[in-house]
């Protein structure tokens, strides 16, 4: 997600130099072909953005959790729930691969835990999440 603001204010930044100084807002469909693979095709506006959260919803994805994260990680910290985890997992401020290429790591902002960073970490294959932690040296 912070890839795609990072390209788009890139981008407005490219379109307003090559303006002359002026700032262009992006088109909806433009936003929306970007995010969701929408295309207009004589659509209007409501018509598009109705398209678009059916595309998104289509694409929603199972996540399991393992034994350990049910077993030891939500008995460990019980202010952590699994919708938090879900959320940092679609939504991470950053994302990485560890060392051994086992697990996947995530943040996260999590406004329940008073704006403090969230780290998930998830197997290899992004959709089963094994531990969660706030990440006191998390600088975004």
């Amino acid at each position: 997600m912070a890839e795609r603001m990072d390209r788009s204010r890139w981008w407005a930044s490219m379109m307003a130099r090559s303006m002359g100084g002026r700032e262009r807002k992006p088109r909806l469909e433009n936003c929306l072909a970007e995010c969701c693979g929408v295309d207009r095709r004589g659509l209007s506006d409501d018509a598009l953005v109705q398209q678009s959260v059916r595309i998104k919803e289509q694409r929603t994805v199972d996540f399991a959790f393992t034994e350990y994260f049910e077993a030891k990680v939500l008995v460990k910290r019980p202010y952590l729930t699994k919708e938090m985890c879900l959320r940092v997992v679609a939504h991470p401020l950053k994302k990485e691969m560890q060392e051994d290429g086992e697990r996947v790591r995530f943040w996260a902002e999590v406004a329940e835990l008073d704006g403090r960073f969230l780290r998930v970490i998830t197997l290899a294959d992004e959709q089963t999440i094994h531990n969660a932690f706030p990440d006191r040296r998390f600088k975004p």
